[in-house]
């Protein structure tokens, strides 16, 4: 499977915590878009693959049941990600993607292309 998550480290004091999420010594490629993803309860996102684009993801809030296919070589991988877990997951070009919110759900994004209406890079498979 070419999707990879990371385990973040959550550092924290008497005023809070903090995550660091995008580094440049563990994603080799630049970053061109971020944004927030807000999903009710049983929403389901995505359901699509790239060509071009890798994507990052990470639950800010809630609880999400994340369906990946790699469509190179056909397997699967079902993964839970919560707000507790810290983990970034990447999805590179080629894996098809499908986000079930099981609550409330915040997901911060990062895309290495920008997206654009009249070339989206999205396929359903």
């Amino acid at each position: 499977m070419k999707a990879k998550t990371y385990e973040l480290e959550m550092h924290s004091d008497k005023r809070g915590w903090l995550v660091e999420i995008l580094r440049v010594d563990r994603i080799e490629q630049k970053i061109s878009q971020i944004y927030v993803s807000y999903s009710l309860k049983d929403a389901v996102r995505g359901g699509h693959y790239h060509k071009r684009k890798t994507e990052w993801f990470f639950v800010i809030r809630g609880e999400a049941n994340i369906y990946l296919k790699d469509l190179d070589t056909g397997e699967e991988n079902n993964l839970i990600m919560t707000d507790k877990d810290y983990i970034l997951l990447e999805v590179p070009a080629g894996v098809l993607h499908t986000i079930k919110s099981k609550t409330e759900l915040y997901l911060l994004v990062a895309s290495n292309e920008v997206f654009k209406k009249d070339d989206p890079d999205t396929y359903v498979d």
